[in-house]
């Protein structure tokens, strides 16, 4: 998981975002924080590992080295249009 030179984010702070969070820290791969659209948790910490959770807005400086993993593919489509090509995108569903 973890990018050789830039973020690595999570889209989404509901509880696939929690348990991936948090298994992916347990195995030494940290995420950098979490991007939710719901501003009732933006300025929060998602539970366990205490990541931050910002809104879209505040990705606007990625670069092609930041790496968002995307845990819902229903909002994929919507979450590449917004970064386009200044990170890659990996989805935990199939396409």
């Amino acid at each position: 998981m973890k990018s050789q030179k830039g973020m690595n984010i999570i889209w989404g702070a509901g509880s696939k975002g929690v348990i991936f969070a948090f298994h992916t820290q347990r195995l030494g791969c940290m995420a950098n924080f979490v991007i939710d659209i719901n501003p009732v948790k933006q300025g929060k910490y998602i539970p366990v590992t205490g990541l931050p959770i910002l809104s879209p807005q505040s990705i606007n400086q990625l670069t092609r080295d930041d790496v968002i993993f995307i845990l819902n593919l229903n909002y994929y489509d919507e979450i590449k249009n917004l970064v386009g090509e200044n990170a890659m995108c990996y989805c935990g569903e199939s396409r």
